[in-house]
């Protein structure tokens, strides 16, 4: 179970918003929707070790700054949203998922810890072996029949799976053939529910609130500096791309190369280690291929290199420091106080996030922001079609 989950909750919404609009959260990719359908063209051994060669040190030079142009700048963001006492219960009900009780077999919901080991014609094929994975029975991350196959079964069992790859998988040797998957139950947790929610309870999940009322009345206040946050972020990721189409900045290939390994190294490698599996065995079972991930990213990195370009240069241009005023602003964008990211931060990290904020914020200063009224059922449908 998890300690203060209010608090990690919102620390990472929180740090969703501080994302301009060129983080890599924008390239997230989903563990069951390949990003790329390159058949693979190595061994995940070869990806491997490729990843791990990886050190990404920052250029001396990003590149060059010919003009920057930030008149006349008019962007349309959607209407701020008001966090209602609603709106809490119903993120409270989702974050008490975060929250689970052991269980003895498995029902769907559940997020079983397992080992696997897929094999095709009685040997293990690469790729397909994992311990201690963590995988919620229902979420659709494995081929047909995997997550089905293990509801009912115990903990501490060991069952063998017989599947079939989809004809369409990305990895032309498992396409469309038959394998089993020897999968051993190591642990059940099965997420509780409002019903389990209680004055201690409340005070569990945030050690601040002592009563459920005081728990609701502290989540409408944190999620509305959040919907803030976004609403900040949103302006400014909309400013900053109006700037970087009329500016004349223009990276190098050094340092587009540099933010790619930086992505990889700082974002997918724990992103995927999260879930029990690696990058390089994400890419091969899925038939991607690493050049073909760095190839993906390059577009996001140009524009990411280019936003430092210009946000280095308001930030020299206008005298801005990473004073105490600043750090405090750039530590609440986290969710956080000034002096818990100090102690954590790197300080030359720490001095440019600030100074590219108040640059972010000037910007939006300058800027003509118009709100747009939120889309009907009716008109999204209209859009996608």
């Amino acid at each position: 179970m998890r300690k203060n989950a209010l608090k990690t909750i919102l620390l990472a919404a929180a740090a969703l918003a501080a994302v301009s609009v060129t983080g890599c959260a924008q390239k997230q990719p989903e563990a069951a929707h390949p990003v790329e359908t390159t058949k693979a063209k190595g061994t995940a051994a070869d990806y491997q070790a490729a990843i791990d060669a990886l050190d990404p040190k920052k250029p001396e030079t990003l590149g060059t700054v010919n003009k920057i142009d930030y008149s006349d700048i008019t962007v349309e963001v959607p209407e701020k949203q008001t966090v209602t006492a609603e709106g809490a219960e119903s993120a409270l009900e989702e974050m008490m998922a975060e929250y689970t009780k052991e269980a003895d077999v498995i029902e769907d919901g559940d997020t079983v810890d397992i080992n696997f080991v897929g094999k095709k014609d009685g040997v293990a094929f690469e790729g397909g072996t994992a311990e201690h994975y963590s995988l919620t029975i229902g979420s659709g991350r494995f081929i047909d029949g995997f997550e089905i196959g293990l509801v009912g079964v115990k903990k501490g069992e060991t069952v063998t799976l017989n599947l079939t790859f989809p004809e369409n998988y990305g990895n032309a040797d498992l396409a469309g053939q038959p394998v089993t998957f020897d999968v051993t139950v190591n642990s059940i947790q099965r997420p509780k529910t409002l019903a389990d929610l209680d004055d201690a309870f409340a005070h569990e999940i945030d050690e601040e609130s002592n009563t459920v009322e005081e728990l609701k009345t502290r989540m409408v206040d944190s999620m509305q500096k959040t919907m803030d946050n976004l609403d900040a972020n949103n302006i400014q990721s909309e400013v900053i791309r109006a700037v970087i189409e009329k500016s004349d900045v223009v990276p190098t290939e050094e340092a587009i190369e540099w933010t790619i390994d930086n992505m990889i190294v700082n974002y997918y490698v724990p992103y995927f280690n999260t879930y029990g599996i690696t990058l390089a065995n994400y890419l091969f079972s899925n038939g991607l291929t690493y050049e073909g991930m760095r190839e993906d990213l390059r577009e996001s990195s140009e524009l990411m290199v280019k936003q430092m370009l210009i946000t280095d240069a308001i930030a020299e241009e206008q005298g801005f420091t990473a004073d105490d005023e600043g750090i405090a602003a750039y530590a609440a964008t986290l969710g956080t106080d000034a002096e818990s990211l100090k102690s954590t931060a790197d300080a030359e990290t720490l001095e440019t996030s600030v100074k590219e904020l108040k640059a972010l914020e000037f910007l939006a200063s300058k800027a003509t922001v118009t709100r747009k009224a939120p889309e009907t059922a009716a008109e999204t449908t209209a859009a996608a079609n």
